[in-house]
């Protein structure tokens, strides 16, 4: 199986977005799990719908708050499924429609993605506040039903749903064995110049390390705008959208943090190619050290092992 990261909405994929979209529209399938999509060609109206609705802002008549993710092949930068997780339930969730919706791009069905991408889901669940989760499944969608019981759905009872005269399996998933995961990404900038790469030397909660510019996303803003804000704000260097060479794998790893506990996080590096070095200067607290670094010297001091492919992916591209 191709390696997979489950990853929020971004216009850095709208092409792929927009390329899911199409392939259930080519095999007229249901988009089950894919919250504002079903409606929409816009993918920064998608986007911005997802992250508007995980803080219950302007939700549309008898929805409720939601977390939308994508399944995504990290290998070829295909979309391979969508999951909705729904945070309360109304009337008709609690019914027909459960805490969490799913679907997998046609093409891609009946390799085990739809039960990867739950296993993956139920512990981000479990960070959100639910210690069991509702799921249900058409009595006809076997493959769906297979997928429940394998994550530990237990069955409950069949409901007719009146409206379309589909009859609903309901299965409750206990969560209160399962470890709770916080979902965190970031922006990597990889920037360049004759030869030098950028490199920040900071303090981490247990010990120094050498990286890259790299943060959190801020509302309404791209992975792009991430990773041109970080670098201005941890070195002082301004990129230019014309200094822009690729977007690059993302890769993911995970690890605890006091207080917080398990966290999973991708990081989504963008490639950056200068003329000049510029002024640059350390502007946070955490930054220990800022400077162009020779190739050899940052491979020599960064003890990060998805830094440094990444960065060796990078080299490949510009050489």
């Amino acid at each position: 199986m191709d390696k997979l990261i489950l990853i929020k909405p971004d216009e850095s994929y709208a092409s792929e977005i927009l390329d899911y979209k199409r392939e259930f529209t080519q095999y007229e399938s249901a988009m089950d799990g894919c919250g504002s999509l079903k409606y929409t060609d816009d993918t920064l109206e998608f986007v911005s719908d997802c992250e508007k609705y995980s803080i219950g802002k302007n939700l549309p008549k008898n929805h409720v708050p939601s977390t939308q993710l994508m399944l995504l092949s990290v290998d070829d930068d295909k979309i391979i499924g969508m999951i909705q997780i729904r945070h309360e339930l109304n009337d008709g969730l609690k019914n027909f429609g459960g805490h969490i919706g799913y679907s997998v791009r046609p093409t891609k069905r009946r390799n085990g993605y739809a039960k990867k991408m739950l296993a993956l889901t139920l512990p981000i669940a479990k960070l959100l506040g639910l210690n069991k989760v509702l799921i249900t499944a058409r009595e006809d969608n076997i493959a769906s039903e297979k997928t429940i019981l394998a994550n530990g759905g237990i069955y409950e009872n069949t409901l007719l749903e009146p409206k379309n005269g589909l009859n609903f399996k309901r299965f409750w998933i206990d969560l209160n064995n399962t470890q709770s995961v916080k979902l965190e990404e970031s922006a990597m900038a990889i920037v360049i110049c004759n030869d030098k790469i950028l490199s920040i030397k900071e303090s981490f909660y247990n010990g120094d390390a050498v990286s890259l510019p790299k943060g959190h996303k801020e509302v309404g803003e791209s992975l792009f705008e991430t990773a041109i804000r970080e670098c201005f704000e941890e070195t002082g260097l301004k990129l230019r959208e014309s200094d822009f060479i690729a977007q690059l794998k993302p890769f993911s790893y995970e690890f605890s943090y006091p207080k917080i506990g398990l966290i999973r996080k991708n990081v989504f590096p963008f490639l950056f190619k200068v003329q000049s070095e510029g002024n640059i200067a350390i502007k946070e607290k955490t930054t220990l050290k800022v400077e162009w670094s020779s190739l050899e010297n940052f491979f020599k001091n960064c003890p990060f092992e998805g830094v440094n492919k990444v960065v060796k992916d990078a080299l490949s591209l510009i050489e």
